[in-house]
């Protein structure tokens, strides 16, 4: 029964965490892939595909480029 209750406290954590996470993408206009360092406006195609693990929010191109990202060609930010 313990195991029973800790899953369902578990999930709805999870439930929980999930809302929250999905707006602080909303709120950061740029999303930086740690891996190949590039800069993607949040809505370009390329941020679908990228891992959730590589994603860096960031506020600005200013920031991300002292960052050290480069420009994604697809979406141009």
């Amino acid at each position: 029964m313990r195991k029973f209750i800790a899953g369902i406290t578990m999930l709805l954590l999870l439930a929980m965490a999930v809302p929250v996470l999905a707006n602080v993408q909303h709120d950061f206009p740029y999303i930086g892939n740690k891996s190949s360092m590039r800069l993607h406006r949040a809505n370009c195609p390329s941020v679908e595909e990228m891992h959730p693990y590589n994603r860096v929010f960031i506020a600005s191109r200013s920031e991300a480029i002292a960052q050290g990202f480069v420009p994604c060609k697809r979406c141009k930010p």
